[in-house]
């Protein structure tokens, strides 16, 4: 059996876990010439009377930032972006059927609240509900074995 990568979807915050989960995807995506989905989901679902829509537009250009930054990681790598509104797991599942996607590429820490820890986060909400396989980039073990 013959494990091909032409789609390779990677969620980001701008955190230092999502930036380790690009260059990952991008040395994947290099490997299998594979087209890399760069994905900014701006949550503004939580608390919707919390963001007006001056928040909002801030926080989707903030995403575009996020997004338009990592799409220039490699000049060699076809990478795209996407930008989202809405809950991030989600987007993400929608975005994964949408674009046909063969992996995930997803970065977390060890670093865990009570609610993640018992509730599950983003990763874990994506990691139980999606058909595609998923690799995690764990920042704290990238940083154990340097």
């Amino acid at each position: 059996m013959t494990v091909d990568y032409d789609t390779i979807l990677v969620p980001t915050d701008g955190s230092e876990p999502s930036h380790e989960a690009l260059r990952h995807a991008v040395a994947i995506g290099e490997r299998f010439d594979a087209t890399v989905y760069v994905l900014a989901v701006v949550d503004a679902t939580t608390d919707p009377l919390r963001f007006d829509v001056e928040t909002v537009d801030d926080l989707e250009r903030a995403a575009e930032r996020i997004v338009s930054e990592s799409a220039t990681v490699r000049d060699d790598v076809n990478v795209r972006a996407v930008i989202r509104r809405g809950r991030p797991a989600a987007e993400i599942r929608s975005v994964a059927a949408e674009i046909d996607a063969d992996l995930i590429v997803m970065g977390r820490t060890s670093d865990r609240t009570l609610s993640e820890t018992v509730l599950g986060g983003t990763t874990d909400r994506v990691l139980r509900t999606v058909d595609v396989p998923v690799c995690l980039v764990d920042v704290a073990a990238e940083t154990d074995d340097k």
